[in-house]
Parts: structure tokens; C-alpha cells; sequence
């Protein structure tokens, strides 16, 4: 059991803040806009005092207890490059060894903290005066595209970048109705020594607006792991962190998955805008067609009431 007390929150520190050009000069009845002009910065900085009681880290019988004072602090920058072409990207603090944290504890006796690359991509979005228009071409170290239900972390963590490739097409068929598609293949593990492991991911969702004030939405996941029975776990070898694994055998102290992981998700979202406060109920469904014993199938259901989104809401 974790608890977490946070001690300090400065949001949005630098908060998508632009470097605005000196006054344009006029040519044509159009503006000309100035290289920095496109360039817009964001960051924030969080510091927490931790207390961590994890009953399965003993010594002896007693229950290791730690307490921690951490940071996380993160900077970026998106520029247009070209028409619809943007480039980004993004340092957090944090430790290299972990894909879904940022957070640096201070310790080490004074010692100097690192920044790693969060973000690293390239992005083609097509206008909507465009031919093309609904097309996305994605590609590098990216914010997480796939659909959570809710914000549902059964299979995403808020955290998470991916790496790879992707490509989404997205339509509004009236006024009601809009789809949209993407797939992608995203790198997970390098091996020099065996085959690499990489995911290949299908998704379909689906938003049905019946008024102004009720929506709902549907999406079809297909995630495909490639590579991943028989071979060590990504990123720490010695933790299977809830996966099924095949334990070491003496002398030696390597671990491997035990499955192989072909994940089909289910999510489905109802919201409605009250007068009080935005309610939304959800429910995101997975199962592992690939495992061949029983703990293959995962679901988390939940609302929400009210969205944070500045000051005072």
C-alpha cells in the first residue's frame, strides 16, 4: 500500500508559453510570421513528501517503511516546421530505468539530478482544407495515442510514451456521429542476441453525440505483443510486476514471461453535462487471447463527477 501527501504543486510553469515576435510587417494583406512565432514552450514543476508501506519488502518480519521527498519536473516545445508538419519534444527528471515515472528523489548526498527524453517526434496533420483532411502520421517517442475510457490506467499508464510509428484517420459522418482509426507499430525491446519485441496495435473508436448535453463512446483495441514468451521482462529483468512468469531455476537468476500477450479492449464512456457538473461512467474490458491459463481477463469500471481545468472548476 502506497500513501502519497503532496506538499507543494506549481502547475504549468511555463504553461504553453509563446515567444511572441515584434510587431509583423504587412505584405500582400498578410501577416509574415517570424520562425520564433511558431515555437511554443510548456512545463511544469511537482515536488511531494512520500510514504511508502509496501508490506511484500521485509527485513526479517518487519515491514520496511521509506519516506521520501521527490521532484518532477518537465520541459518541452512544439514548432510548426512546415504547413502541417510539427516537430516536439520533452525532458522530465526521473529515473531512465522506469517508462512510467518522472519523479527524482532527492537523495545521494547532494548530488546532481538528470533529465531524460519524455518526447522526441514528428507530426503530420492534415488541414481541414486539406485533401487529406482527418489524417494523422505520427512517428518517434509520442504522447500515448490509444483510447482510455474514463482515464482507465488498466492497461495505459497517464505516463507512458510510446515509441514507433502510427497512423489515424479521423471522420464526422453528420452531426451526430464521428469515427476514427489508427494503426501502429511501436518498438518495446531491442535483443542483440534473440528476436526484438514490438507491438502492433488496431484501434476503432467510435462517438455518438445524442444532444448537446449526452455523448457516448465506443472503442475496439487489438494490441499484439510480439516475442515475449520465454524472454526476460521489458526494462527490469528481475520483476515480473504482476505478469505470469517462469521462475528462475538455480543457478541461475534469470526470469521470463510465461504468456504471450494478444490483448482485445473494450471501452465504452456515457457522459452527461449536468448543470452542476460534467458525470461520466465507464468501463474499459480486456482479455489475453494468447494466455493459455486462467488469469486472462481484466476489467475496471468507474464515474467520474466534475473536470479540473483551471481556477475554480
Amino acid at each position: 500500500m502506497k500513501k502519497i501527501l503532496s506538499w507543494f504543486a506549481v502547475s504549468a510553469l511555463f504553461c504553453s508559453m509563446s515567444l511572441h515576435a515584434q510587431e509583423a510587417k504587412e505584405v500582400k494583406e498578410t501577416k509574415a510570421t517570424s520562425w520564433y512565432d511558431k515555437i511554443k514552450f510548456s512545463g511544469d514543476l511537482r515536488g511531494r513528501f512520500e510514504y511508502v508501506d509496501d508490506d511484500t519488502v521485509l527485513v526479517g518480519t518487519e515491514v520496511v517503511k521509506r519516506y521520501r521527498e521527490r521532484i518532477r519536473l518537465r520541459v518541452g516545445a512544439t514548432a510548426d516546421v512546415y504547413e502541417d508538419i510539427k516537430v516536439g519534444f520533452r525532458f522530465t527528471s526521473g529515473e531512465t530505468s522506469d517508462p512510467i515515472g518522472a519523479n527524482q528523489s532527492l537523495t545521494s548526498g547532494f548530488s546532481k539530478k538528470g533529465l531524460n527524453i519524455d518526447l522526441a517526434y514528428a507530426e503530420y496533420k492534415a488541414s481541414s482544407a486539406s485533401a487529406l483532411s482527418g489524417l494523422q502520421v505520427v512517428g518517434g517517442k509520442m504522447l500515448n495515442p490509444f483510447y482510455k475510457p474514463g482515464n482507465s490506467e488498466l492497461i495505459w499508464d497517464a505516463d507512458i510514451t510510446p515509441e514507433g510509428l502510427y497512423v489515424a484517420y479521423s471522420r464526422s459522418i453528420g452531426d451526430k456521429f464521428s469515427i476514427k482509426g489508427l494503426l501502429g507499430g511501436f518498438s518495446v525491446e531491442e535483443r542483440a542476441k534473440a528476436a526484438d519485441s514490438g507491438l502492433l496495435a488496431l484501434e476503432l473508436l467510435g462517438n455518438f453525440k445524442a444532444t448537446d448535453k449526452l455523448s457516448f463512446d465506443l472503442g475496439l483495441s487489438y494490441f499484439n505483443y510480439g516475442n515475449m514468451i520465454n524472454n526476460a521482462p521489458f526494462y527490469d529483468a528481475t520483476k515480473g510486476l504482476g505478469n505470469s512468469i517462469n521462475a528462475a531455476v538455480a543457478p541461475s537468476t534469470a526470469i521470463s514471461y510465461k504468456e504471450d500477450y494478444d490483448l482485445i479492449k473494450i471501452g465504452f464512456e456515457a457522459g452527461y453535462q449536468f448543470d452542476f457538473a460534467p458525470v461520466k461512467f465507464f468501463v474499459d474490458y480486456v482479455t489475453n487471447s494468447a494466455a493459455e491459463g486462467d488469469l486472462d481477463t481484466g476489467f475496471l469500471v468507474g464515474f467520474s463527477i466534475g473536470k479540473i481545468s483551471g481556477p475554480k472548476s
